[in-house]
C-alpha cells in the first residue's frame, strides 16, 4: 500500500512540475516530460509552443515588428524623390540624409521630425527656375526669401491632399533649399 501511495505521490509532485513549467519554462517542461515519459514528443512540442512564456514571446515579437515597422515607415516616408515631386512638383537631385531629428510622438499618434539633407551635386538653375515659375503661377505652397526657398504643406482633416498622397492622413512636409547651397531641410509629421 505504501508503494501506490508513494508512487502516486511521485506522479502527482511530477504533474505539478510540469505544469508550473509550462506556465513559467516551457523549456523545462520539454525536457521533463521526455524525461519522465508523460507524453509524445508532437504532444510536448506543441504543449510547449502554445505555453503561456511562448505567448509572450510571440507578442512581443509581434509587437517588436509592428513598431520598427512602423518607425521605418516614419524615417523614410518622405525620402523617396518620387513622392517629393509629386507633393511640390519639383524634381529634386540626389540627396543623402545628414541629420535625422525624431521629435516626440504624442499619445495620438502625432510627430514632427526632421531631415537634414545634402544634394550630391550642386543644386541646378533650372530647378530655381522650375520653383520660380511655380510661385509666379500662383502656387500657394512655394515661397522665396532672398536665396531661401521654402515649400510648406498641410493636409488632412478636411485639407485636400497633394497627389499620391491620403486626404484621411494627418500629416505635413516642408522642404527648404537654398540657392548656391548643397544642403537642405525636409521636416514632415502628422498632426
Amino acid at each position: 500500500m505504501n508503494d501506490n501511495v508513494s508512487k502516486y505521490t511521485k506522479t502527482f509532485v511530477k504533474w505539478i512540475a510540469l505544469v508550473v513549467s509550462w506556465f513559467t519554462l516551457s523549456p523545462v517542461f520539454y525536457y521533463l516530460a521526455k524525461r519522465w515519459n508523460f507524453y509524445g514528443k508532437k504532444t510536448r512540442l506543441v504543449a510547449m509552443l502554445v505555453s503561456p512564456m511562448f505567448l509572450m514571446i510571440y507578442l512581443c515579437v509581434f509587437l517588436s515588428a509592428v513598431f520598427l515597422q512602423a518607425n521605418y515607415s516614419r524615417e523614410n516616408y518622405f525620402l523617396d524623390r518620387d513622392r517629393i515631386e509629386r507633393i511640390t512638383d519639383v524634381r529634386l537631385p540626389k540627396f543623402k540624409v545628414k541629420d535625422y531629428t525624431k521629435g516626440n510622438t504624442g499619445f495620438n499618434g502625432d510627430y514632427n521630425d526632421g531631415f537634414y539633407i545634402e544634394f550630391n551635386s550642386p543644386l541646378p538653375d533650372s530647378l530655381f527656375e522650375r520653383i520660380d515659375s511655380l510661385i509666379v503661377s500662383g502656387n500657394q505652397y512655394w515661397e522665396k526669401s532672398g536665396y531661401k526657398y521654402t515649400y510648406y504643406r498641410v493636409w488632412g482633416n478636411g485639407i485636400p491632399a497633394p497627389n499620391g498622397e491620403s486626404d484621411n492622413d494627418d500629416r505635413f512636409f516642408g522642404l527648404t533649399i537654398v540657392r548656391f547651397s548643397e544642403t537642405g531641410y525636409i521636416g514632415h509629421g502628422m498632426w
